[in-house]
């Protein structure tokens, strides 16, 4: 799922980037578990994947950021160099809100702002600056501009430590407690158990409704993608409570984007 909700918040158009362009791919793959499964892929030239269906939810594993997306870009930035911290919330809520198996990559969930850069330590010289020159190479091709970190550099290494320290000051305070609230919700309410799912996109208003029931309970979840505000509406039988990404109480008095 990773790669189809980076694009939906992101503007890039490059790589596999390439092979995802809408809500309705993001809106197939909540459904369904992943987005490909037989037709063309752009980026491949070729068609790609197969049919997840009579899988159960618990048989993915999905994450909004890992080692492999952050690690193999060029610079290592983490999402929360590339979205704003309203971006960052939604992630968090299509990830800990689906019906998957969420997997939270290291300080994630308190927005870390140090990039996963990839480094490494080979003792053989030739394979050092054979996987130098790849990088370089990988990148050229993909269009990205500016210096590639030296894998074998102790410096790369050292810039992709972790500051734990983070958490404990705004807005990073507050996104942590977002993303315990989210798993709070997800357990107390079963998430992973509820087995109907009627998706709906709305492209204009760049936004996806969710709608899941289980016996008599429906959950209604309303992600919004855009950058203006959307009206949706959402008809559901009787009026339940609700749990927001946008009070105050979810603000942290974030700036635009986190500083590194």
């Amino acid at each position: 799922m990773i790669s189809t909700t980076a694009f939906t918040r992101c503007s890039e158009r490059t790589g596999y980037f390439s092979d995802f362009g809408c809500l309705r791919d993001l809106a197939t793959t909540l459904k369904n578990g992943w987005y490909y499964a037989g037709q063309y892929s752009q980026h491949r030239r070729r068609r790609h994947g197969n049919s997840p269906s009579g899988l159960k939810g618990t048989h993915f594993v999905v994450c909004d950021q890992n080692h492999d997306q952050v690690g193999n870009r060029a610079r290592g930035e983490r999402l929360s160099q590339l979205v704003d911290f309203e971006g960052l919330k939604l992630a968090a809520g299509v990830t800990l809100l689906s019906p998957f198996v969420p997997l939270l990559f290291m300080g994630e969930e308190y927005g870390e702002t140090t990039p996963f850069q990839y480094f490494t330590s080979h003792t053989d010289p030739q394979l050092a600056e054979a996987v130098r020159r790849g990088r370089k190479g990988e990148f050229a091709a993909l269009d990205w501009t500016g210096d590639v970190p030296d894998p074998q550099a102790e410096s790369t290494f050292a810039a992709s430590k972790l500051r734990h320290s983070l958490s404990e000051v705004e807005p990073h305070r507050t996104l942590q407690r977002f993303y315990r609230m989210l798993l709070r919700f997800r357990r107390d309410h079963q998430l992973a158990q509820m087995a109907q799912t009627t998706i709906t996109d709305y492209e204009t208003a760049r936004a996806l409704v969710v709608i899941r029931q289980s016996g008599t309970s429906f959950l209604a979840i309303l992600m919004h993608f855009g950058t203006s505000p959307a009206n949706v509406s959402i008809s559901l039988h009787r009026e339940y409570g609700s749990a927001e990404s946008i009070p105050p109480t979810w603000t942290g008095s974030a700036p635009a984007h986190l500083s590194p």
